[in-house]
């Protein structure tokens, strides 16, 4: 449990690391982090409990793990590795082409308002997987709910997932907002 714990604590400066770069704007950094945060996760969850060598257990492969409390955990894992991943069909996405020079893109903000939705979803997990690991501690639940066989459900009127339904038509109308500034935006050189 302490491992567990103390992994989950180290996650808060994760976090911190992620919105530093949404107000960079350097996007594929932010993906690769909130890819790293769902890795640690899946690591905290499968070894909060465990009783044997904790060390041997990677985080890339725990995901599945995570698969109890988040059904397409492996679907989103997947979409971030694959934008995290410098591979030819990504190119398109950071290289760019101006008055017949070619540059690179390390910021975008069109991504980097997708991202802040992706993180608030991530942070849903967390504070879901904060509450697991010390379910055994508590009877005061706000994340997980008990059935009636005594098994753990995810609370469908969580804060956090709450925040997220509330706010989501303010979120779009700012992402809204936010993209139709960009677009007036005079294009500069690379």
């Amino acid at each position: 449990m302490f491992a567990a714990s103390a992994a989950y604590f180290r996650l808060k400066n994760t976090f911190k690391a992620v919105i530093l770069c949404i107000r960079s704007d350097l996007y594929f950094e932010t993906l690769a982090l909130i890819r790293m945060i769902i890795e640690q996760l899946a690591w905290i969850y499968k070894v909060h409990d465990y009783q044997g060598d904790f060390f041997k257990i990677l985080p890339t492969k725990c995901i599945n793990s995570l698969r109890n409390i988040f059904p397409h955990i492996n679907e989103i894992y997947g979409k971030l590795s694959a934008r995290t991943h410098i591979n030819p069909e990504n190119t398109i996405e950071y290289l760019t082409i101006y008055e017949n020079n070619l540059g690179i893109r390390i910021k975008d903000k069109k991504q980097s308002i997708n991202n802040t939705k992706i993180l608030l979803h991530v942070y849903d997990y967390f504070c879901i997987i904060g509450e697991y690991i010390v379910r055994s501690y508590t009877n005061n639940y706000i994340y997980l709910k008990k059935d009636e066989n005594d098994n753990y459900k995810i609370n469908t009127s969580r804060p956090s997932n709450d925040f997220i339904k509330r706010h989501k038509d303010e979120l779009d109308e700012i992402e809204k907002y936010l993209l139709e500034k960009i677009e007036k935006k005079p294009k500069v050189s690379p």
